[in-house]
């Protein structure tokens, strides 16, 4: 919840409130005691609450829906440990979109596949 509030105050510019928000998850570093370590601008604390979402949510599900909210360009499907190389790299995520299942389609309620669907999907080379 505190990531939460934490980006509903940059989007209303309170820094100070923003701060606090942070400060509560960012604890988890113990180098962090204080706001005062916290980033000083809206948009270094926007890049640090990306970060920080990156990892106390990681396996959670959330990241697909914080890049599309984001706007943020991602790369895809890892591959060659312990280098890891990407094979789609700045893919807007934000322009996905997913078939809907042939079992929605045949049912017989007038469901219709997303045109062109598959144009969406992250060009691997």
């Amino acid at each position: 919840m505190f990531l939460i509030l934490a980006e509903a105050n940059i989007k209303l510019s309170k820094l100070s409130d923003t701060q606090s928000a942070l400060l509560t998850v960012a604890r988890r570093n113990t180098a962090i005691t204080s706001t005062a370590q916290l980033p000083q601008t809206l948009t270094a604390l926007y890049s640090f609450l990306k970060d920080e979402r990156a990892r106390e949510l990681f396996q959670e599900g959330f990241r697909l829906w914080d890049l599309r909210r984001w706007g943020d360009k991602a790369s895809v499907e890892a591959y060659g440990a312990p280098e890891v190389k990407f094979r789609a790299t700045g893919y807007d995520i934000s322009n996905l979109v997913y078939p809907i299942p042939s079992s929605e389609i045949n049912a017989g309620f007038g469901v219709q596949q997303n045109t062109d669907w598959h144009k969406t999907l992250p060009v691997v080379r």
